[in-house]
């Protein structure tokens, strides 16, 4: 569906059955320099893989993905900040049509997701889309955004709460629904609009707002990108003190050949 397969091909925790990995794409709109960033497309995906002969699958509770060198949020002037109540404090998040129109001039970004449905390895549901919206900036002055996710085979929808720091990207997430556990989640930034009519998702009305909301440079020649996975338990009744974090392995690629003048 997304790209998962062949993506964690490592990082293993002692405590943990599951692989994690990342892997991110990042394309200039023009030319960048080495020391001031330019609007990029930023593609970002995560990925939590069971262990071998493992039929449960721990859920990911927070991600902290270390961003390359020269990667920054920048959101514009014109930028609104979603507020909307129904994806800040509601619990079911289950009205895609209301919360899209609430925060339609916050968007700055779709994507997709799949997740271990009941945390069973062997159910994996793969349909959920997700809008990104911006949602202000934290007592810090740190860009923050807030990532709908939503099924309609499930019928239910998640947040989760993303923090901009300087090098990192925090993603929160939230306790799905019947114990279930993330497999994968890709961000496009500023990604393509979602055609679905049956949810209430115009292709123009799901349109990033602010296409250089994510801006790159290239200061060191490499962009690498990381990640560390914070999990839970897997197992029912498993207590809240029972975490293990794995890292993934960083995925590298050269930025030399876009610079220019």
């Amino acid at each position: 569906m997304i790209g998962f397969v062949g993506l964690v091909a490592g990082g293993s925790g002692a405590c943990a059955a599951e692989s994690v990995g990342v892997s991110a794409r990042i394309t200039p709109d023009d030319t960048i320099l080495e020391d001031t960033p330019r609007p990029v497309r930023f593609d970002l995906l995560l990925g939590v893989s069971p262990g071998a002969g493992r039929s449960r699958v721990s859920p990911a509770e927070e991600i902290a993905v270390a961003l390359p060198d020269g990667l920054v949020a920048v959101p514009g002037e014109a930028l609104a900040e979603c507020s909307e109540p129904a994806l800040l404090d509601n619990p079911t998040y289950s009205d895609p049509a209301t919360i899209l129109a609430s925060c339609a001039d916050s968007v700055v970004g779709t994507g997709t997701a799949s997740i271990f449905l009941g945390g069973f390895a062997s159910a994996p549901l793969t349909d959920l889309n997700a809008i990104l919206f911006y949602s202000g900036k934290d007592g810090s002055g740190q860009p923050t955004i807030r990532i709908y996710v939503y099924s309609a085979l499930g019928h239910f929808g998640f947040s989760i709460v993303g923090v901009w720091k300087e090098h990192e990207l925090l993603l929160s997430l939230p306790t799905l629904p019947s114990g279930s556990a993330m497999q994968a989640l890709r961000l496009f930034f500023p990604g393509d609009g979602i055609n679905r009519p049956d949810l209430g998702f115009d292709y123009s009305a799901t349109q990033s707002r602010d296409p250089g909301f994510v801006r790159a440079s290239c200061p060191t020649g490499e962009w690498i990108t990381g990640a560390g996975f914070e999990m839970g338990s897997a197992e029912a009744g498993g207590g809240p003190d029972e975490k293990t974090v794995v890292k993934a392995p960083d995925d590298r690629s050269s930025c030399i050949e876009y610079l220019g003048p």
